[in-house]
């Protein structure tokens, strides 16, 4: 009976532990960091007053890192009792994802104020599905007030390429008027 030399079996066993490391391993795509001037700017047809502008806040998570540790201020009015009132901010150049992505991530810090905060969609160009369902996905409600990253599983199903139409903030007519200061940095995507 011929034996197998230790050197080859050490061998294959890294080459194979190495293929599994790499099918496990989630690709992330960082879309944006918030940090380019223009790269964002509010929708047009906003129902909440509000304007952007670069801030030097940053995750304490993420500094350190050699990225540029500022984030993207966003200063919203909610009205308060008028109904549901958006502010969105768009991308100023999108673009169709060259990739089927399987979730997103976003940093936030939130003001506390219980606003909720999506990511918006297009589907092949489109806005809805064939029910009229937006192409959206929803990050949760902002009733914290430090940094926190927020995630959200993408549905396998959408038609592809997909395009980020939005980044939007709604208050699902809270009654209370508040005014809202909300930062946001690390808008990734993983790729399925």
């Amino acid at each position: 009976m011929k034996t197998i030399p230790a050197k080859l079996i050490i061998t294959i066993m890294a080459l194979a532990s190495f293929s599994i490391m790499l099918l496990a391993a989630e690709t992330v795509k960082r879309i944006s960091d918030f940090n380019g001037p223009g790269e964002w700017t509010a929708y047009q047809w906003n129902k909440a007053q509000g304007k952007i502008e670069s801030a030097p806040e940053f995750p304490q998570e993420l500094k350190g890192k050699g990225d540029k540790e500022n984030s993207l201020g966003v200063k919203i009015s909610w009205p308060g009792g008028e109904g549901m009132r958006f502010f969105s901010i768009v991308q100023a150049k999108p673009e169709a994802l060259s990739f089927k992505p399987a979730k997103a991530g976003l940093w936030v810090k939130g003001s506390g104020s219980n606003r909720y905060v999506e990511l918006h969609f297009l589907a092949n160009g489109q806005e809805k599905d064939a029910n009229g369902k937006p192409y959206k996905i929803g990050l949760g409600q902002m009733n914290y007030t430090d940094w926190r990253k927020v995630e959200a599983a993408i549905p396998p199903d959408w038609p592809q390429p997909l395009t980020i139409k939005t980044l939007t903030f709604h208050d699902w007519n809270l009654p209370q008027a508040v005014e809202d200061t909300i930062y946001v940095t690390r808008l990734e995507l993983k790729a399925e």
